[in-house]
């Protein structure tokens, strides 16, 4: 820090957001703007000002963005282990509820309910519906307590709420629900009315930061609202161009109103782009040149060139093939095969890592035919599921087997028992890959813990992305959602063809204007190579589908693109020639 209080690792428009100090303040910050270095930065100097029992809460989408920006607290402020709460909304809330659990009328051993309890729930419920209709009618009747304020509930709803209730369980928004309904029942700061219980308040949050603002649904908004009404001072920061989830509820609507929501609300912007090369940041700029006028151009703070490859493929065994042939390149090659052919020569990007690199695609559904031939070529790659870490075998199974034996409650001692049980042994011995995978994964999560209700709370909250290994050394296939918040050198985003980018087909008909972010929010995600990819005929679910080029693509100007093609197949005519591998297989 500067002896005029600025810092040397902040830009202008930075430092005017990290020391603003008029109140309730929105940051508009595009994609590898310095969002989270900002934040940090905000965090730090606001806690350090902090009285004796006062806090801050910091608020996060997903665990690794709490992780993350836990680490960098810490690093330039070693009290915000004290001073600032960072999680989830989810996570706060839970850890709230038990904080104050004599407040809320909740019973003092409760849990949350995870998919398998749900199940059981909906079975109860519909017992005559079929199994592949429960899934969305549960859905549904979830969604509908996120939506309302409190209000009239229907009956299905009330009936649902009873179950959990008689079980001890709370559902996952049940947390927020729940924390809300204690926060308006407790005492504004300043205020002379008594706690309901006449307990004294442990902590007081001053200010409350959210990051990722755009992907508020109505009830975490209801919830800020309820802090800012005690006297916190609300700081959001997002970016309403990678507003991506309104299949979970969320609306962007609530980003572009801050300022009439939370009165005297100033907004800032962060525009200096320190990720993408400039051609990557100009081309994915006119994806979303149309959109909300609340955000402000990036531009690149780096000089570096990139690459932006369209290809056109016959079939999506030829686009994996292609995606393959390029990664050997960038990384020199993984087989005797690659090398003997030639098929992989000495280039510039032949200086890449497999976690350099990522293949980014819209339905899970896309990643078999990438999968085989990464697979083939003896390429290293994980996956991202569309499920939770508690949700994949066997990982419910040693969740119950947790619950049974917790006793004292001390994890480490759980954790030894636990391969010494009937039920346990039989985990720990099966030898299938994707289990011994979990289970690996499972223990060692739970070092990380000291006592097993601490562990479960966790797994329970754990959400789809936070799966995401980037240190392991592997190419990353990712869902487009999955991507978010990441980047890496070089992605290929695959399937960029109409029916898939915009998603329409059948039932799956998505916002085009979402669907318009979500491709936007693939594209930046590349530092400095991007290729585009798609296929004329592609099978998904067994059926063969024909497809033309997203028209994304003509949104991007022609001299920004490189364009390759499969060329025609060729059969090999003598033995030397059978050696060589085709690069693009015949239709």
């Amino acid at each position: 820090m500067n002896p005029d209080g600025k810092s040397p690792e902040l830009n202008a428009s930075q430092q005017q957001a990290a020391d603003y100090t008029g109140g309730h303040l929105l940051i508009v910050a595009g994609p590898g703007t310095g969002k989270t270095h900002t934040l940090t930065y905000r965090i730090a100097r606001i806690s350090r000002q902090l009285q004796a029992g006062e806090r801050t809460l910091a608020i996060t989408f997903t665990h690794k963005a709490a992780e993350e920006l836990r680490e960098r607290l810490v690093r330039s402020f070693p009290a915000a282990q004290e001073k600032v709460f960072v999680g989830t909304f989810h996570g706060f809330c839970l850890s709230y509820l038990r904080e104050h659990i004599q407040d809320t009328g909740l019973p003092r051993e409760w849990n949350i309910a995870v998919a398998h309890d749900l199940e059981r729930i909906a079975g109860e419920l519909w017992p005559d519906i079929p199994k592949r209709q429960i899934k969305k009618r549960l859905h549904a009747v979830i969604e509908s307590k996120t939506r309302g304020s409190g209000g009239e509930i229907s009956g299905e709803v009330a009936a649902y709420n009873a179950i959990l209730k008689a079980n001890g369980l709370l559902d996952y928004d049940d947390l927020l629900l729940e924390a809300r309904k204690l926060l308006s029942s407790r005492r504004p700061r300043g205020s002379l009315r008594e706690e309901p219980t006449g307990h004294a308040q442990k902590s007081e949050f001053t200010h409350v930061f959210v990051d990722e603002y755009q992907d508020i649904n109505a009830l975490q908004h209801a919830l800020l609202k309820e802090f800012v009404r005690r006297g916190a001072t609300l700081t959001a920061i997002g970016d309403p161009h990678q507003a991506i989830y309104s299949f979970r509820g969320a609306d962007v609507s609530f980003f572009e109103r801050f300022a009439e929501d939370f009165k005297g609300a100033a907004i800032l912007s962060l525009s200096d782009n320190y990720r993408s090369a400039p051609n990557l940041l100009k081309a994915s700029g006119q994806i979303v040149a149309r959109e909300t006028p609340l955000v402000c151009a990036v531009t690149a703070d780096i000089y570096r060139e990139g690459r932006l490859t369209v290809y056109d493929a016959p079939t999506d065994k030829a686009e994996a093939e292609y995606v393959v042939h390029q990664i050997e390149k960038m990384v020199g090659g993984t087989s005797m095969f690659s090398q003997d052919s030639g098929r992989v020569a000495s280039t510039p990007l032949a200086q890449r890592s497999f976690t350099d690199i990522a293949v980014l695609y819209r339905l899970n559904a896309q990643k078999i035919v990438l999968e085989e031939a990464l697979g083939r070529h003896g390429i290293p790659y994980q996956t991202s599921d569309d499920r939770p870490f508690a949700e994949l075998a066997p990982v419910p199974e040693l969740v119950a087997l947790l619950k049974d034996l917790r006793g004292s409650g001390v994890l480490s001692d759980v954790m030894t028992k636990l391969p010494q049980t009937a039920g346990g042994e039989k985990i720990f011995k099966d030898s299938r890959p994707a289990w011994q995978k979990n289970v690996a994964r499972f223990v060692r999560m739970a070092q990380r813990f000291d006592h097993v209700e601490e562990f479960l709370d966790y797994l329970a909250l754990q959400q789809p992305e936070d799966a995401i290994e980037r240190r392991a050394e592997n190419v990353h296939l990712l869902t487009l959602h999955a991507a978010k918040g990441l980047e890496f050198p070089v992605v290929f985003i695959v399937g960029c063809e109409q029916g898939l980018l915009p998603l329409s087909i059948e039932n799956m008909v998505s916002d085009p204007q979402e669907e318009r972010r979500l491709f936007y929010v693939g594209m930046t995600r590349a530092k400095e190579v991007l290729f585009l990819t798609h296929a004329r005929r592609r099978r998904l679910w067994g059926r063969r589908l024909s497809g033309c080029p997203s028209f994304y693509l003509d949104d991007i100007e022609h001299q920004l693109k490189e364009y390759e093609r499969a060329g025609p197949a060729r059969r090999p005519r003598d033995r030397d020639q059978s050696r060589q591998i085709e690069l693009f297989p015949a239709p």
